[in-house]
């Protein structure tokens, strides 16, 4: 086993600690070829005892491999005894599934209840890509402050050219700029770097689609989620219905908030106004609709429709900038409500709440959905656009983020289902009640008419 071609090793000996395998795991009672011994020995079953010290480093994939090697060179010269495994794992009857033999002899049946499994061995590649997650995320959003995919788009596409355009060291651009090909957000080719499609589009400031500020959108709240296990302990009479959005949340706070979501918001308005047709409607009613995006968009395509975004007092402020800068404020009005407790407008024909669905509990949407029904005009339609998992509760993980989220922020927020909100809706006499994907993995859109 040292370099030389058919070594002898002497099995009378206790083999000696190997990968953190304890010698007294096996031991063999006689001189066996030393190329041959790996097709005795279970190699599963040793490193199981290991198996925390090996599985990530690939060992198992190697003696595996081993095993099919001289396949015949021991088991006809063994005898039973002649090998003592004296370890006392359950696994240990999956060694010769290849063969259906160990040390010479056929196993059993009960030997042979696993051998058909011979499936990859689970290793922590995946956890540790998870656990590492947030290394991502930091890297990400520090592209986007520095200014990478700018710089990149504006010419500065390879080391040298881009630390000196983010006024970095060039092994530190090296850094970055390796990483984020490994994220599949640029390309290289040679020494040069390109962005990719969705990148130039959202993350290439002066455009636009610029995303960035809502990329850096949960930085804030970076320290907060490290402390996510004090933060799922808190009790339930020390939740907030409103979360973030209490008697804290100012008016610079809201500003700052919309000014990293007023971009994204544009594009899911435009969005939502390319899937519904609003023609002939009279007047929107939006809840919780921040810097308006749903009313503008409305108002700026459909000519004499009126709008009323509703949402906390701090927020309408800067709503009210928001319709000044897009010119409709003459017919877009932004009122102070707290929607799951104020009386609505009573003149809306549409109904729209989109983007804070996982912010509340399942009483409190229901209750919603019931008091929007009762303020519609008959006819009215209301679309509910949200965060939602699918109707089995098992993702998508965006959705099941959002609801994590609202443990950070002590809400009585959580991720409600497909089916949770059809049936809200079904339960206060909404029909023609649809669902429709709005942004895939993401978003949903369920939607209802009033009759009358």
């Amino acid at each position: 086993m040292s370099g030389q071609r058919n070594p002898t090793i002497n099995t009378n000996q206790r083999i000696p600690v190997f990968f953190g395998i304890p010698a007294h795991v096996f031991q063999a009672r006689r001189e066996l070829p030393a190329r041959g011994i790996h097709q005795a020995i279970n190699w599963s079953v040793l490193l199981d005892h290991a198996a925390d010290q090996v599985d990530h480093c690939g060992f198992i994939t190697q003696f595996d491999s081993m095993a099919t090697q001289n396949d015949t060179t021991i088991s006809n010269n063994l005898s039973p005894g002649t090998f003592k495994l004296l370890h006392g794992s359950t696994r240990q009857h999956q060694i010769c599934a290849k063969t259906g033999k160990f040390m010479g002899y056929t196993a059993t049946q009960t030997d042979t209840q696993t051998m058909s499994d011979n499936t990859k061995r689970p290793d922590t590649v995946r956890l540790q890509r998870i656990a590492k997650g947030f290394w991502e995320s930091a890297a990400l959003m520090s592209a986007v402050e520095l200014g990478v995919f700018t710089a990149i788009a504006n010419g500065s596409n390879t080391i040298e050219s881009a630390a000196a355009a983010l006024k970095i060291e060039p092994v530190n651009a090296e850094r970055l700029l390796t990483v984020l090909t490994a994220m599949e957000l640029i390309i290289r080719n040679g020494e040069q770097f390109s962005n990719t499609e969705d990148v130039d589009r959202f993350l290439v400031e002066g455009k636009p689609t610029y995303a960035g500020p809502w990329m850096l959108f949960g930085k804030p709240r970076w320290e907060a989620w490290g402390h996510l296990t004090e933060h799922l302990q808190v009790r339930a009479a020390d939740q907030r219905v409103l979360g973030m959005y209490d008697n804290t949340f100012t008016v610079e706070r809201a500003r700052e908030y919309h000014e990293a979501t007023y971009s994204i918001g544009m594009g899911a308005a435009r969005r939502f106004h390319r899937q519904v047709d609003l023609s002939g409607r009279k007047k929107i009613m939006d809840l919780g609709g921040g810097s308006g995006c749903y009313c503008i968009v409305g108002a700026q395509q459909h000519p004499g429709l009126k709008a009323e975004v509703l949402d906390l007092p701090p927020v309408v402020v800067v709503t009210r900038e928001y319709l000044q800068e897009n010119g409709v404020d003459q017919d877009v009005i932004a009122t102070a409500c707290d929607f799951t407790s104020d009386p609505l407008p009573q003149d809306a024909d549409v109904a729209i709440m989109a983007s804070n669905l996982p912010q509340y509990s399942r009483p409190i949407i229901a209750d919603v959905v019931q008091r929007v029904y009762d303020a519609l005009l008959p006819g009215g339609e209301f679309h509910l656009i949200g965060e939602m998992l699918d109707a089995d509760g098992s993702g998508p993980i965006a959705p099941a983020l959002w609801g994590l989220s609202e443990a950070v922020s002590h809400s009585t927020g959580l991720a409600h289902s497909v089916s949770d909100c059809s049936n809200y809706f079904s339960a206060v006499g909404f029909t023609h009640i649809k669902v429709a994907e709005f942004i895939p993995g993401t978003l949903t859109r369920v939607s209802g008419i009033k009759p009358g």
